[in-house]
């Protein structure tokens, strides 16, 4: 996945653009810190059109055509990712695959708990919400549960320990989840980081880059998949999760954030420092 990029998983309808990332800057890779590391900002701003050196291409997925601007922006980025992150054979015949060993049947309900150096965000920053603990989380599945008679949980979470509690503890739901090292997250040093050593020395031992984006895009299209929500829209896996269920349903399916809105001033992009 790190030399062929998304069309390992998606059908490929545009040629690459690596003319975008060719100036890319090395970001300081051992410091933990509340911002992300400059490159990355670097990167958003090259392909957002913003920054000393943009290359002009517009944020479509925050910018709606203007006839398609009475849908709002939920449907306008439903639209585009039902187009782009369509999956193509071999990824669908995994899914396929898995969702049977798993028992992944309807009606279900989609959890995503991410933890990890999330939390570490978290605890640093003085804007980004602390982690939510595991109850937080099954508190609002159990009021799903209870309102739509729906007992199937599809847990998707980098915690291991989430895994084991919400098995011991609720016993009465059905939890099911791919089957992975999640010992893999555990780490104190940022992902980004982590994952960027990883592809520059090709060395697994930062970052098991296969795992990671194979179960990271397997997650991904359960839960979005599931008929029902609960995230945290801090997270931009939480709402891209929304924007592809959307998408697949051509409805917004029920949903919990446990502490952003979709959409809040400051969370939703284009990508700016906050402010």
């Amino acid at each position: 996945p790190s030399s062929h990029g998304l069309s390992c998983y998606y059908n490929d309808f545009a040629p690459a653009c690596p003319h975008l990332f060719a100036s890319e800057h090395s970001g300081e890779g051992s410091t933990l810190r509340e911002e992300e590391p400059d490159w990355m900002w670097e990167n958003r701003n090259r392909i957002t059109g913003h920054g000393p050196n943009p290359s002009h291409v517009d944020n479509a997925a925050d910018n709606p055509l203007f006839r398609y601007n009475q849908f709002g922006v939920l449907w306008w980025r439903s639209q585009l990712l039902s187009f782009l992150m369509t999956p193509n054979l071999a990824l669908a015949r995994k899914i396929r695959q898995i969702k049977n060993s798993i028992g992944y049947r309807h009606p279900i309900i989609g959890v995503h708990i991410r933890h990890g150096d999330a939390c570490i965000h978290g605890s640093l920053s003085s804007y980004r919400p602390s982690c939510k603990n595991v109850p937080e989380y099954f508190n609002q599945v159990e009021k799903i549960a209870s309102k739509y008679g729906v007992h199937r949980i599809y847990l998707a979470t980098d915690d291991e320990s989430a895994v084991q509690y919400v098995r011991a503890v609720y016993r009465e739901l059905d939890i099911i989840h791919i089957h992975m090292d999640r010992k893999e997250f555990h780490s104190n040093w940022f992902i980004e980081y982590r994952m960027r050593a990883s592809m520059e020395t090709n060395d697994s031992s930062f970052l098991d880059l296969q795992m990671v984006a194979d179960s990271t895009v397997i997650d991904l299209a359960l839960l979005a998949e599931s008929d029902f929500f609960v995230g945290a829209f801090s997270s931009h896996f939480s709402r891209l999760v929304l924007e592809l269920s959307v998408s697949m349903k051509g409805y917004v399916p029920p949903y919990v954030s446990l502490d952003y809105a979709y959409g809040m001033p400051g969370v939703f992009p284009p990508y700016s420092r906050p402010q």
